[in-house]
């Protein structure tokens, strides 16, 4: 079983004489080398902050391969935390199956000490297990796993409870589009649902609510994904990842809100219980849906789950995450994730996080009744997935449908950001932490 492993790291002051210093100059073109005992790294004047940050975390993966565990790190530019965030991003290497491992930072040596570093120092050990989890295969991450994971993160936290309902609880609420997604490993890994609350506001507050796609791996089902395109599946279930692991950093933080956080987990293996193409299944919300695209299953497992939050909770939000489609990384690229939302101040709120974060994402179209057309179904309410056009917009549309009340929406596609070359990234965990501080109840 995958168990959490913490980063580990210390900031403190008054280097030793031994520490390897980094030393900034000035530069035509970035470049960094050791010498003895120190790292000269130069660094352009001019530099956009976003150049900024990936020099710096160019300086973290040379620190990797050059062994350096210690440093003195100048603050420069007045943007310490930037440098942190950005040189341990770097650093970061997945070895759990290589034999070799890595040697990573574990004493950086300031000038001073920040004021928010136990906050630093929360966000990078989340970012850190984010990661470890994300990039672990399934065959060491399955949903019992996973779920056995969560259980481990959670227990040492006074203000988070965890609940975890099994397959048979899933028909018992109705939630049948998550089974379904799930049945084809019925026998060997059956699909389960999180369902946590962490209370940091007061009794009466509502929650905010997060649901996030877990799909421990995604086959595709039987329109089952060419090899290409399933190699980075262990990471389809970077929302359910993300959204755990901040659940960490707000009872670690003391943030103080209310959130409730609903993780459908499943795997979508082929057997002869799994779920059919033309197969029509009723799902939580009471709508019925035809499949069209067994590989259109997150969308499944999120309607269940917004359903199931907003009939059980008071919530003054809904946000759901997930690495929904291929067509937002056509539309974006991997540097940002979509955003879809017809509620102007909860899109703002989130773009402004985005901005603050330094983790991008871009709004695209969304409207709730004109693209329902796109998904007509002749023998149900609606289909899992239509043809190509706005097929990224298409999965948050669906995904809204199953929302039976009026709750301000939004769903983040965050498919072209969490993976690169089959290792987990980061990506969220700041965007969202900084969401949850600022947001003010509508």
């Amino acid at each position: 079983m995958t168990k959490p492993r913490h980063l580990s790291i210390e900031f403190l002051l008054n280097r030793p004489a031994d520490c390897v210093e980094i030393r900034y100059t000035t530069k035509e073109n970035f470049e960094v080398y050791l010498h003895k005992n120190v790292v000269e790294v130069g660094l352009k004047a001019d530099m956009t902050p976003e150049a900024f940050r990936e020099a710096h975390k160019k300086v973290g993966a040379f620190l990797r391969d050059k062994k350096v565990a210690h440093v003195h790190l100048p603050e420069i530019k007045g943007a310490l935390q930037e440098q942190l965030f950005a040189l341990f991003e770097g650093n970061y290497c997945f070895d759990r199956y290589i034999s070799q491992k890595s040697v990573f930072l574990s004493k950086i040596y300031l000038e001073a000490l920040p004021s928010n570093i136990k906050e630093i120092e929360t966000i990078l050990d989340a970012q850190f297990m984010m990661r470890e989890l994300l990039s672990t295969p399934y065959k060491d991450r399955n949903v019992a796993d996973f779920v056995a994971y969560a259980k481990e993160l959670l227990a040492p936290l006074k203000g988070v409870q965890l609940e975890v309902h099994d397959h048979k609880w899933l028909l018992k609420e109705g939630m049948e589009l998550h089974y379904a997604v799930g049945k084809g490993s019925l026998e060997t890994d059956p699909p389960q649902l999180l369902v946590i609350e962490y209370r940091g506001g007061a009794q009466d507050e509502p929650f905010i609510g997060l649901v996030g796609k877990g799909m421990v791996f995604d086959t595709g089902g039987y329109s089952l994904k060419p090899s290409d395109s399933m190699i980075e599946m262990h990471g389809d279930c970077a929302g359910a990842v993300m959204y755990l692991h901040l659940v960490y950093m707000l009872d670690k933080l003391g943030i103080k809100k209310n959130v409730a956080v609903a993780l459908p987990v499943a795997d979508n293996s082929i057997s002869s219980r799994a779920l059919r193409l033309s197969d029509i299944v009723i799902g939580r919300s009471k709508k019925s849906v035809e499949i069209t695209n067994t590989d259109a299953e997150g969308r499944l497992i999120l309607a269940d789950s917004v359903a199931y939050l907003a009939d059980t909770m008071k919530l003054n939000c809904i946000i759901t995450a997930a690495t929904l489609t291929g067509a937002v990384i056509i539309a974006l690229g991997k540097r940002m994730a979509g955003l879809f939302s017809e509620n102007s101040k909860l899109k703002m709120a989130l773009l402004e996080s985005s901005e603050r974060a330094h983790e991008p994402l871009w709004t695209l179209p969304f409207d709730k009744n004109s693209f329902m057309d796109l998904l007509k179904s002749d023998v149900a309410d609606m289909k899992n997935a239509g043809k190509k056009e706005a097929s990224a917009t298409q999965g948050a549309v669906f995904i809204y449908q199953h929302l039976n009340k009026d709750i301000p929406f939004a769903h983040l596609d965050i498919a072209g950001t969490t993976m690169e070359k089959s290792l987990g990234t980061s990506y969220g965990l700041k965007l969202m932490l900084d969401f949850i501080r600022t947001w003010k109840n509508l």
